[in-house]
């Protein structure tokens, strides 16, 4: 039997699509940490897996899960069944970060609660049960209750560049499962003949410090941590070398980093090349004309860029303050370069009105003249606990009455009333952004995907 099972409980709605073929990176990294010190591990993907053939795999002394707001119901089923056959029940993840003393005041399945990083609170719950030692106390990013009290320890971050290399193979991981579903399940145009997987060398953003950044981000992150260009380097040729993956899709948010990229083409000058392309994040004040050139000597194919609103107001008052001539010039030194983009934006920020959004149609139609795009995202607003904007939300009484004190709820519902309070649409706003996304998202003959920023 395994120590410790970390399951992924992402088994989104059915009528909402999703990458498959997505490795969780976050449970890969936990469980290659625990491991390390000679605890054994399973990780049970509810993505990638039938959920009913996982809940009966649970059977481990300490089961841990991770969860969005897109699978709430389906975290209540599982942590249920694993309670029934005697687990101690751990949640993580963003989502747990923010909701924690909701997630113990109302679910007595939850026996804990990660705030943060997982890797040292998993392992020190590994140990002690191990030794029978009941106590949480000394166990840093913890959640838990004493008696009536919800008690939280303290909070520490993990240095990124200490934690051990993440062994694809660990915990019982068939990446060619993965591998094999990218064609059958992928929601950015395929490419043909590629082996493709995902990556993450860096936590944050260098924009998110304290309670600044983007309205709609709920980043546990406060800041940036990153590993070092040369372990970017060796993840990136362990997959090209042990899976012969021959494109990576980076979810860094904060990829597109001047003196780290110049490292790691240092390195790709001094040791070889990655034979990889690569798909990265980059925020637009950071595409540059030196920037362009050092990701095209790392083969970055496509940069995914948040513009977000074509309406420079609406950027401002969303934390965002970037003009449409920066944006416009990002567009271009990309296609001039030969990078792909893939655009974002967000239907429904703060102050949106009819006059916004098509400014925001008309920017994202004006781009596809200056660069070629793969895809371009359109999604509606949605208000995520520990985001400015759910601050905002908990400062009017009756969203709080109605959320405050919830770790359920109902993702358009929570919509609906953010609309109703913060945008300009009127009575049918909701509808009204609904459908023009979908329009939107239709247009290209691509299947709409709805995801949690």
């Amino acid at each position: 039997m395994h120590k410790i099972q970390l399951v992924n409980s992402r088994s989104i709605p059915n009528d909402v699509l999703t990458d498959k073929w997505y490795t969780p990176l976050n449970l890969i990294w936990i469980a290659n940490y625990i491991e390390a010190n000679g605890i054994t591990t399973q990780i049970l993907d509810g993505v990638s897996s039938n959920f009913e053939e996982m809940l009966d795999k649970l059977d481990a002394p300490i089961v841990g899960v991770n969860f969005n707001y897109l699978s709430i119901e389906n975290l209540d089923k599982l942590l249920k069944v694993a309670k029934n056959k005697g687990s101690f029940t751990v949640v993580g993840g963003q989502a747990a970060t923010f909701l924690a003393k909701q997630l113990l005041q109302n679910n007595m399945d939850i026996d804990a609660v990660v705030i943060g990083d997982g890797e040292e609170a998993m392992l020190q719950l590994a140990i002690r049960a191990n030794k029978g030692i009941p106590s949480f106390e000394g166990i840093p990013n913890l959640a838990y209750r004493n008696g009536d009290d919800i008690v939280f320890s303290t909070q520490k971050q993990m240095d990124l560049t200490k934690l051990p290399f993440p062994d694809r193979r660990v915990a019982g991981l068939e990446m060619d499962e993965y591998i094999s579903k990218y064609y059958e399940s992928n929601t950015d145009p395929a490419m043909d003949n590629v082996r493709v997987t995902n990556a993450y060398m860096k936590k944050g953003c260098l924009r998110r410090v304290a309670d600044k950044g983007c309205s709609f981000c709920a980043r546990i992150d406060r800041g940036l941590r990153s590993k070092t260009a040369l372990q970017a380097y060796d993840e990136y040729s362990y997959l090209v070398k042990e899976f012969k993956i021959d494109y990576i899709y980076d979810d860094s948010d904060s990829w597109v980093d001047g003196p780290w990229m110049r490292s790691l083409a240092n390195i790709y000058q001094q040791r070889g090349e990655v034979k990889a392309k690569l798909r990265v994040y980059a925020d637009v004040r950071d595409i540059t004309e030196d920037n362009v050139s050092i990701m095209k000597d790392l083969n970055v194919d496509t940069v995914l860029v948040g513009v977000e609103s074509g309406d420079e107001h609406i950027l401002r008052r969303n934390g965002k303050p970037m003009t449409k001539e920066m944006i416009v010039k990002a567009a271009k030194l990309l296609g001039h370069a030969g990078i792909k983009m893939c655009d974002a934006y967000v239907l429904g920020l703060i102050g949106e009105t009819r006059t916004s959004v098509n400014a925001t149609t008309s920017l994202a139609q004006q781009l596809s003249n200056y660069c070629e795009k793969r895809i371009t995202y359109w999604n509606v607003m949605m208000p995520l606990p520990g985001s400015p904007v759910w601050r905002e939300m908990m400062q009017i009484s009756m969203l709080r009455d109605k959320y405050g004190d919830k770790y359920k709820f109902d993702v358009e519902e929570v919509q609906k009333d953010y609309v109703d309070c913060f945008c300009h649409l009127g009575s049918d706003g909701y509808e009204y952004l609904k459908n023009t996304s979908e329009r939107l998202q239709a247009d290209q003959n691509i299947p709409l995907r709805k995801y949690i920023r």
